[in-house]
């Protein structure tokens, strides 16, 4: 009898976005209470298993090219989007990396390097194609369509089995993974909450990154302040503290902290 071997064949990203386009169709895109990822939800982060510790989590606002960032590679850190250029200012890896923005992941998400972090965390609608990433966790989230669940109207997810709550800022959704994670002491740095400029990130904005953010039409500064206020009165009677230990930027809705007396 002769043997049958299984072949395991890549799939394109172009296969999977169709797929992904048959499955949620054009007119009801914007009626889904719920943006999950081609791929199945997964959880690969064990619940409080940073119980206790502090961590870093870094936007890519302008205000990090006023920080020196070595200090944090003896840190727990989370970075997001194109974090992972981070390397260039001294940040060599990071524990967790997040991105929930579908033509960020379009644009630079084969340039993610594979052992940049120690976790994967993608949101949303991602139409993930790579395989050579280890530990991806894959979370649905919220969409606009349920303002109850937005983190500026007060809700937070600790469930992560759960979508996470909608917000406008991939940090905010990586607070939900700290939190889930167990970690007590959470800093942002890099999150500028200031769309005014001609460059709203560390590194020269691309194209499409500029012409994704006028076709958006939306000034996301304002939830985001808001979402990040409610997450600090929900979070602060648990014995959980959040702290912007940034330069610079607008996002006034945390206590601030001089980043280098936390070393």
């Amino acid at each position: 009898m002769g043997l049958i071997r299984t072949v395991k064949l890549a799939v394109p990203l172009w296969v999977k976005e169709l797929i992904w386009k048959v499955a949620h169709p054009a007119n009801k895109a914007n009626k889904r209470i719920v943006y999950e990822s081609v791929l199945p939800s997964s959880n690969r982060i064990t619940k409080n298993s940073d119980s206790e510790k502090r961590c870093f989590i870094i936007g890519g606002g302008p205000s990090i090219n006023l920080m020196d960032l070595t200090p944090l590679n003896h840190e727990h850190c989370m970075a997001v989007n194109r974090g992972f250029l981070l390397k260039n200012k001294g940040l060599h890896r990071v524990d967790f990396y997040g991105l929930s923005d579908v033509n960020a992941y379009r644009e630079y998400g084969h340039l993610i390097p594979a052992d940049f972090a120690k976790h994967f965390c993608i949101f949303g609608a991602i139409p993930w194609a790579r395989t050579d990433i280890e530990n991806l966790s894959v979370f649905s989230m919220y969409s606009p369509q349920a303002p109850k669940k937005f983190m500026s109207k007060g809700f937070f997810q600790f469930n992560l089995n759960q979508p996470v709550a909608h917000t406008y800022s991939v940090v905010l959704q990586m607070l939900q993974v700290a939190v889930f994670a167990g970690f007590r002491d959470i800093y942002i740095i890099g999150v500028d909450n200031d769309f005014s400029g001609t460059n709203m990130h560390f590194y020269p904005d691309s194209t499409t990154e500029k012409h994704n953010m006028k076709i958006w039409g939306l000034n996301p500064s304002p939830d985001n302040e808001e979402a990040f206020r409610q997450a600090y009165l929900i979070l602060k009677p648990l014995g959980i503290n959040l702290y912007n230990a940034g330069v610079g930027g607008k996002l006034t809705a945390l206590p601030r902290v001089e980043f280098k007396e936390l070393f």
